[in-house]
């Protein structure tokens, strides 16, 4: 089990092994941060074809989101907070904003895509990205305030952007989570959230966070939020009406089930939860043994970002497991990791680190 605040020293070392191209010292601190150990040892022919053929930018943390753009054109919120925009798209959003709406460009930031921290930076990094403040001039004014004064009270700034305060209250629970255990506030958010879409009660796909076609801005307190999901319809129905291809995308990527280790570390399947008979014979002939739920599939895709040292990472994770996923056709998570099988026949078995059990969520 990693030890407080480790994940951030393995972070540092696997991007130097990346950037040196030293894949086996890669696989092995990839490893450890996902909690189990992975099969065979790719190289660089291998991970550039995993790019190719496996990989998909699902989330990025990186521009404009459509839904945060629906929420000002539709006025659905008084103010909206556009984070990780590079500096020079935000400029020329600004300089193309339709008249009557109030906007402007936070402190410039570098972003530390694994670990999904930033760090100031100047105006001439090339590499810098900004919070994009859009809205009623007087919430502009408040939320910057806010956080010039506060900056680490969720709920106060939550008030401003017109979060739920049951969901201001969460992510604030995860802030502080994250301060005392190994792992980023993302994957703290992430987790608490993923965990409740099980095979037997699904989650409704409008609030899956794992998309940059996610449709609330913000992590809900659960998948049972009704704040939230009023919230997520009326961000859709202004998509439809203002921005018909992103409405459909998201239908289409939100509602994806996943395999989740850590953000950015996931993939996207195309497949549905069904309740198997375990032990069945290939002539599909019960046994007699327990049934426990399984996500049959039939394509896994795993989630890249643009940062080439990130992107290179996430590819090598799909070089490891593609081979094993493409001989099989569904897999199950357990408390001891993750099995995949063809049919009934298991083809491999990763036993996890306790704290980092991937999940695998399903979606209404």
């Amino acid at each position: 089990m990693l030890a407080r605040y480790q994940l951030g020293q393995i972070y540092a070392s696997l991007r130097v092994a990346a950037r040196q191209g030293r894949w086996p010292q890669a696989s092995e601190l990839l490893g450890t941060a996902l909690g189990f150990e992975l099969p065979g040892r790719p190289g660089h022919a291998e991970i550039a074809q995993a790019l190719k053929d496996h990989c998909i930018r699902q989330l990025s943390y990186r521009g404009f989101k459509p839904a945060e753009l629906a929420m000002l054109r539709g006025g659905i919120k008084p103010v909206v907070k556009m984070e990780d925009i590079p500096l020079a798209q935000a400029r020329q959003w600004l300089a193309e904003l339709p008249h009557g709406i109030f906007a402007e460009i936070g402190e410039p930031y570098r972003k530390d895509y694994l670990l999904l921290r930033s760090a100031p930076c100047d105006l001439a990094d090339p590499e810098a990205l900004v919070c994009v403040y859009a809205g009623q001039a007087a919430a502009v004014a408040d939320l910057r305030s806010t956080e010039a004064k506060a900056r680490e009270d969720a709920q106060a700034a939550g008030r401003i952007l017109a979060i739920p305060d049951c969901c201001s209250r969460a992510f604030a629970a995860d802030f502080a989570k994250s301060r005392q255990d190994q792992d980023a506030l993302n994957d703290d958010a992430n987790r608490r959230l993923l965990s409740q879409a099980t095979a037997g009660d699904p989650g409704p796909w409008q609030l899956n966070p794992l998309s940059d076609a996610e449709l609330l801005g913000y992590y809900p307190c659960s998948l049972r939020c009704e704040a939230s999901a009023r919230r997520a319809a009326a961000v859709l129905e202004q998509l439809r009406l203002s921005d018909p291809p992103s409405a459909t995308a998201a239908a289409t990527r939100l509602a994806r089930p996943c395999l989740f280790w850590r953000v950015p570390f996931f993939a996207v399947i195309d497949g549905h939860w069904q309740t198997s008979p375990l032990g069945n014979t290939s002539s599909g002939v019960h046994t007699g043994a327990p049934c426990e739920p399984v996500l049959r599939y039939r394509a896994v895709l795993f989630n890249v970002f643009a940062d080439p040292v990130a992107r290179a990472i996430q590819g090598l994770l799909a070089a490891h497991l593609m081979p094993i996923l493409r001989r099989g056709d569904n897999l199950s998570i357990g408390n001891q990791g993750l099995t995949i099988r063809q049919g009934d026949r298991t083809i491999a078995h990763f036993e996890s680190d306790p704290s980092v059990v991937p999940l695998v969520t399903a979606w209404h």
